[in-house]
């Protein structure tokens, strides 16, 4: 897996983990997150994301690990939304490293049980690095504060500057 992804996207080169992954890559468990938006009934919304080993084969239940969960109703839209990307970033860096981390993510001593964890192996001799999100656009826009999208006009993309018509139309 690693040999053909790292061929594929040469910019990798740059990630924090790339010495590692070469001189180790089966210690590498790559990751996927997916966030959507979801409906409890008619009308409560929820954010959801989750993450799972890209490369299982287990049934959906077995192999997808739940991040968070929001109810729409109490959600503060970008405020929130920012928050916990900053949570997911932290959580996702003590993944790459491996090991239970000696500090929470405000930089704080842990304490009590957390705490005797500390620097031991997270997931035994592996690591696991998010290589891949998957999330519909709308959730993007949100996630990411991006200033294009498809409720701007006349650029739509934040990739590839298309516009809704004319000779840069999404859709041809």
């Amino acid at each position: 897996f690693w040999k053909g992804y790292l061929e594929c996207h040469p910019e990798f080169s740059s990630h924090p983990a790339y010495n590692g992954l070469v001189r180790e890559p089966h210690r590498y468990i790559p990751c996927k997150m997916f966030e959507d938006e979801g409906g409890v009934g008619k009308r409560r919304g929820m954010q959801v994301a989750h993450w799972s080993p890209l490369l299982s084969c287990k049934p959906t239940l077995d192999n997808r690990f739940p991040m968070y969960v929001v109810d729409n109703r109490t959600s503060l839209g970008s405020v929130t939304t920012k928050s916990l990307i900053e949570k997911l970033v932290w959580s996702w860096e003590v993944c790459l490293t491996g090991l239970w981390p000696e500090h929470d993510d405000a930089g704080s001593l842990l304490t009590g049980k957390r705490a005797r964890y500390a620097a031991s192996p997270l997931c035994g001799l592996f690591k696991l690095i998010l290589i891949f999100v998957t999330m519909d656009w709308k959730a993007a826009v949100a996630a990411f504060n991006l200033p294009w999208h498809f409720g701007t006009t006349p650029s739509i993309c934040h990739l590839c500057d298309a516009e809704i018509d004319g000779i840069k139309s999404f859709a041809q």
